[in-house]
């Protein structure tokens, strides 16, 4: 009768395990759309591009600004790369500017090549942790921060995002006054 007792103690963590990670686990699309649209002004910050030329974020103001942290090693940073470079070089006349912020340790050694080897077309600039703090930490990335033309952040989200609801989300805010 005793051997019994360990046998079912396991069995029932076990299932109790197992229940608590079916139902408690927060679901994947919570954790990739988080978003808030609180009006918070955008932290502002100066840092280097990888050319060495100094930009503020202040030099925006007026535009909608995408803001993406991201990293030359972060596989879905590299696959929204090109959808981001589609959406400057078809929006930026109208006032929508894409800048990435590369949290790569190497720092320009590292970040450079990649921008020119894929061509970039918006602003890269070399992040560090206090940026990375600024915006409220970066456990995960891609973090993309959406800024309207006042400097007010609109909408955040950690993970990729499609191309087609990342176009949407930038036109609406191109069509406030």
């Amino acid at each position: 009768m005793k051997t019994k007792r360990p046998i079912f103690f396991a069995i029932f963590f076990l299932v109790s395990g197992i229940a608590i990670f079916l139902f408690a686990k927060p679901k994947a699309e919570d954790m990739k759309h988080a978003e808030f649209s609180d009006d918070k002004p955008a932290p502002e910050f100066t840092l280097k591009d990888v050319n060495g030329k100094t930009v503020s974020l202040s030099d925006y103001r007026g535009k909608i600004v995408v803001l993406n942290f991201w990293a030359t090693w972060c596989g879905p940073c590299r696959k929204e790369i090109p959808d981001f470079i589609e959406l400057q070089n078809t929006y930026g006349k109208d006032g929508l500017q894409f800048i990435g912020i590369a949290l790569d340790q190497e720092g320009v050694e590292k970040v450079k090549p990649f921008n020119d080897k894929y061509k970039i077309s918006y602003p890269i600039l070399i992040g560090n942790n206090d940026i990375a703090d600024k915006y409220g930490g970066m456990n995960a990335i891609p973090v993309t921060f959406l800024i309207d033309r006042k400097g007010l952040i609109r909408a955040h989200y950690i993970g990729m995002r499609q191309k087609a609801d990342l176009e949407s989300m930038a036109l609406a805010l191109m069509r406030e006054k």
